[in-house]
């Protein structure tokens, strides 16, 4: 397999989304000949982020695939994929390391010490892609946990100040990362995992004022947020809502 035979599409750095252009690029790379005269292979990352327009183009091409092509699509969010698009792909789901296979892969090859290994396990929710990258740019894993704290703080004492501080510097992305918090304050809230994102007296501050159900609703509303992003909501609208919809 020649690397000309293979075409990995992602969102661009100064995009948002993956637009039509890109899906033109997929459809034009599909109509070439194969050069080792097998399978042409694309891969699209963080599928759910297509726009509506480039969706609905790349369907015309699931619709119909070319010979001997091999599309893979990958998201971290189901449900943000259209379901005309879910229904002509085949679903595998990837499951994470456990938390000893990820914690004894950084002990042993990244020298980790047994603390810094669990943090991280948690702190990338056990993605090893996410987690290497934390590791290496260390400084991308304080600006996120700056940003966790910040939401932390909001939901532990909404008020509008909070909420009109943390939208400005707030984008759709942050709702998977908002996403990715909340399920782990469900999970030290049943006692599965210890939250290690944000100072534990932050946390119980959150935990102590939400139920268990309320932080379920909060999954979901942020769920139907990024649905919102994704059918061209305008995002600071969309975010201005869900922080407002906590302000009581």
């Amino acid at each position: 397999m020649k690397e000309t035979d293979i075409l990995r599409i992602q969102v661009l750095e100064d995009k948002k989304q993956i637009g039509i252009e890109q899906i033109r690029e997929l459809q034009i790379f599909f109509s070439l000949t194969s050069l080792s005269g097998k399978y042409k292979i694309a891969i699209i990352d963080e599928a759910e982020n297509m726009t509506t327009e480039a969706a609905n183009s790349f369907l015309k091409t699931l619709e119909g695939p070319p010979r001997n092509a091999i599309i893979i699509l990958v998201a971290s969010h189901l449900p943000s994929v259209l379901p005309t698009i879910q229904s002509r792909c085949q679903i595998l789901r990837f499951f994470s390391p456990t938390q000893t296979e990820f914690e004894q892969y950084f002990e042993e090859s990244h020298h980790l010490k047994e603390k810094e290994a669990e943090e991280l396990y948690y702190f990338s929710a056990a993605k090893p892609g996410l987690a290497i990258k934390y590791f290496l740019q260390p400084e991308e894993m304080a600006a996120a946990k700056q940003k966790t704290v910040a939401f932390v703080d909001f939901l532990s004492a909404p008020s509008s100040t909070l909420a009109l501080e943390l939208a400005k510097k707030s984008s759709a992305s942050d709702f998977h990362n908002w996403l990715q918090i909340i399920r782990g304050l469900i999970y030290q809230k049943i006692n599965l995992v210890h939250f290690y994102s944000a100072p534990q007296s932050k946390i119980i501050k959150v935990l102590n004022k939400y139920q268990l159900k309320d932080l379920r609703e909060m999954i979901s509303r942020l769920e139907e947020a990024i649905k919102q992003v994704n059918y061209y909501i305008p995002e600071q609208v969309v975010i201005e809502n869900f922080l407002g919809s906590y302000i009581f």
